[in-house]
């Protein structure tokens, strides 16, 4: 998964031209945020996101994010 993710980042970066990618995972679902802090993201926060109408993915969410700048600098 990590792989992958890190395709996409590069992808986002070096095709598509984004200059900031921010992400995030149900709280959950730790792992996921392991795979984002290896394809170079780093921690901004956790907090609480209601979804309407479907109580059972509303919850804790953390959020992830990285710059183009940063993601330079990985290489």
């Amino acid at each position: 998964m990590t792989e992958a993710c890190k395709a996409v980042v590069d992808f986002a970066f070096s095709i598509i031209n984004v200059l900031y990618i921010c992400t995030y995972h149900h709280f959950d679902n730790p792992a996921s945020g392991k795979v984002m802090q290896k394809s170079g993201m780093r921690y901004v926060e956790t907090k609480y996101r209601q979804v309407p109408d479907c109580e059972q993915i509303s919850g804790n969410y953390c959020y992830y994010e990285i710059t183009k700048n940063e993601w330079q600098h990985t290489k």
